[in-house]
C-alpha cells in the first residue's frame, strides 16, 4: 500500500531516496521462492543501495578525513588521535552507516550465491546453507 502511495505521488526524489530503495529490496523479499523478476528487482535495489549510498557516503568520509588531516584538526580521546569532523554528530552516525551497509556487503547473499548460480538460478538468495556445508567439507 506504501508503494503504491509512493507511485502515485509520482515524485522522483521521494522514489529514489535510499530508505525507500532498502524498504522496496527488502519488502520483495516476503516471497519464499522469488521469481526471476523478483530476484532482478531485489539486486538493482540492492546495487543501488551500496553503489549509491555507501559510495557517497565512503567518499564524503575520506574527504572529511583527509582534510581534518591536511589542516591538522585532530583532537585526542583518551591518547587516540581522533578526527574533528567526528565530533559532529551527523558526521559520526554517517561514519556509523557506512560501516554497517560494508558489513552488509560483506554479508550479501547474492554475491555468496554467485558461485551456485547452476543450482539455485542467478541472483538467488537461499544457498547458504549449502555453501557453509561445501565450504566446510560436510
Amino acid at each position: 500500500m506504501a508503494l503504491e502511495w509512493l507511485v502515485e505521488r509520482n515524485d522522483p526524489k521521494i522514489i529514489c531516496h535510499p530508505a525507500v530503495v532498502f524498504i522496496t529490496g527488502q519488502a520483495i523479499l516476503g516471497s519464499p521462492e522469488p521469481s526471476m523478476g523478483e530476484r532482478v528487482a531485489i539486486f538493482s535495489c540492492r546495487i543501488f543501495i551500496y553503489l549509491g549510498s555507501m559510495c557517497r557516503i565512503l567518499y564524503c568520509q575520506i574527504k572529511l578525513l583527509y582534510d581534518d588531516i591536511k589542516t591538522g584538526a585532530i583532537a585526542r580521546v583518551w591518547k587516540i588521535p581522533v578526527p574533528m569532523y567526528l565530533f559532529n554528530i551527523q558526521d559520526s552516525g554517517n561514519l556509523l552507516l557506512m560501516w554497517v551497509l560494508v558489513l552488509m556487503l560483506i554479508q550479501e547473499p547474492i554475491l555468496h550465491c554467485l558461485a551456485y548460480t547452476e543450482q539455485f538460478g542467478l541472483f538467488a538468495t537461499t544457498c547458504m546453507e549449502e555453501g557453509r556445508k561445501e565450504s566446510l567439507g560436510l
